[in-house]
């Protein structure tokens, strides 16, 4: 038996976002009718719009609300296993976690340099544009290239059970294994050059060495660090 635990705060969000945004153009379309009427709208009239308005920001800041808390608890999720499968057993797992968020900004910067690239050799640069296309598609290779040595680090998945637990990378890197015997705990910092937060595996650095664990906020980063620990044996 097995479930997945996520947060699903995402679509009440979204939600949330349609109603702000359809109302507030509601408002916003009847204050136009309002103003370029014939005759001249009464303080009654106004003061009508001014209440919608005030529910439309009411719906706007529930929706920001919302967002903020869904963004606390994005990205990693924790398939559960029991292992044996009753009541009270040790808990096992799979946890599915986030690439860095600078990821796709990163790749989108390059696509970005790269179309200003294509179209300066083709409207600004026309006689160099071959040369110009050539010098495109190697800083595209060479910053693309940048980030693999921090994907290859990355870790997308942690399987963890009572004998250890096991890093699967995004790629070019094959699963590790860190055993439970020398695993003391496992906790989360905040790593101050990357602006997120990871996991400390304590007693087993050196088999977690080159290894990057991205969590997005202090809450789901102890949610994670907390699922794992359950997941060992408990020592006296």
């Amino acid at each position: 038996m097995s479930l997945r635990v996520t947060s699903s705060g995402g679509c009440s969000a979204a939600l949330l976002w349609v109603m702000a945004a359809g109302w507030s153009a509601a408002v916003v379309f009847f204050a136009l009718l309002v103003a370029r009427g014939e005759s001249a709208a009464t303080a009654g009239a106004w003061a009508a719009l001014a209440l919608f308005g005030l529910v439309g920001l009411f719906l706007l800041a529930l929706a920001i609300r919302k967002s903020v808390n869904v963004a606390r608890f994005r990205g990693a999720s924790i398939d559960l296993q029991t292992n044996p499968g009753v009541l009270g057993g040790q808990l096992a797992g799979v946890i599915h976690l986030p690439l860095p968020s600078w990821v796709a900004r990163w790749y989108l910067i390059v696509l970005v340099l790269a179309a200003g690239a294509s179209l300066a050799a083709g409207y600004v640069y026309r006689e160099d544009a071959a040369a110009m296309y050539a010098m495109a598609v190697i800083g595209v290779v060479v910053l693309s290239a940048i980030a693999l040595p921090t994907l290859a680090m990355t870790v997308r998945r942690i399987a963890a059970d009572c004998t250890g637990l096991t890093l699967h990378y995004a790629l070019l890197r094959g699963p590790k294994r860190i055993p439970a015997a020398p695993l003391r705990d496992v906790g989360a910092v905040y790593a101050n050059g990357a602006l997120h937060y990871e996991l400390t595996f304590v007693g087993a650095e050196k088999a977690a060495s080159w290894t990057i664990v991205t969590l997005r906020s202090h809450p789901e980063a102890e949610w994670v660090a907390y699922e794992l620990r359950r997941a060992l044996p408990q020592r006296a």
